[in-house]
């Protein structure tokens, strides 16, 4: 059963202008595309994804709320997350976004700008993992072409949709970005709207556990052994 989220809660006073074209709605925070795997809560795409196993880092917020009360929206206390003592923050780049009753950051009048940031990683192994950024929007949607990691773009997968009814239309979309990168520090995702009107309901971050590249010397050994073995292979058959 889908668990249908609809785009904007009551408004807050202070931000009449367009909050009557607002349908109330139910609280959001519920992922309702596939489970990818089951038992895995993040929808990842492999089995080995899996949240808050060792070796891992993943962040995830269902409900926003501004920690800095400045200019910019500011989340730092994500709703679930394994991640230590590091950077965990969400920030709404423009100015131009606000926060609804419901928890979602929407901007009624430009394009929306985000920051997922997961930073003071110590790493400790030379290689690579495999990133996901995951996403849930309503009304408006993303520049599905937009995300980055540390400056890097990343393959993109919809993993739902569903129009809305209403008088506000849109959709809600939710979307899965997959990066394979090396271990690094911090992990800065970057992602904008295609346009105004975008909700974000909710955001997810997950690094997989090191994999680990191999150095030099040991890709010399495995070169001989498969030589060796193909040498082996050669005389077997002309024997």
């Amino acid at each position: 059963m889908l668990h249908k989220k609809r785009l904007m809660p009551v408004l807050t006073v202070g931000l009449a202008l367009g909050a009557a074209a607002a349908p109330a709605g139910a609280a959001g925070g519920v992922w309702d595309g596939p489970a990818l795997n089951p038992g895995n809560g993040f929808g990842g795409r492999t089995a080995s994804w899996i949240d808050l196993s060792a070796g891992t880092i993943h962040a995830e917020w269902n409900v926003f709320t501004d920690d800095a009360n400045a200019t910019f929206i500011v989340d730092n206390t994500p709703d679930v997350t394994n991640f230590g003592p590091g950077t965990k923050q969400v920030r709404e780049n423009t100015a131009g976004a606000f926060l609804t009753s419901g928890g979602n950051i929407y901007s009624p009048s430009v394009a929306t700008d985000f920051t997922v940031t997961l930073g003071g990683y110590l790493p400790v192994v030379t290689g690579a993992r495999v990133v996901a950024l995951r996403t849930s929007t309503l009304g408006s949607e993303l520049d599905f072409g937009s995300a980055l990691l540390n400056g890097v773009a990343g393959s993109y997968y919809e993993t739902f949709r569903e129009n809305i009814t209403g008088g506000f239309g849109g959709a809600e979309v939710e979307s899965l970005w997959l990066w394979t990168v090396a271990d690094a520090a911090s992990y800065v995702f970057d992602f904008n709207a295609a346009s105004s009107s975008v909700s974000l309901d909710q955001i997810a971050a997950y690094v997989g556990p090191v994999n680990a590249v191999p150095e030099p010397g040991t890709w010399a050994l495995m070169a001989g052994g498969l030589a060796l073995v193909g040498v082996w292979r050669m005389r077997r058959n002309s024997a």
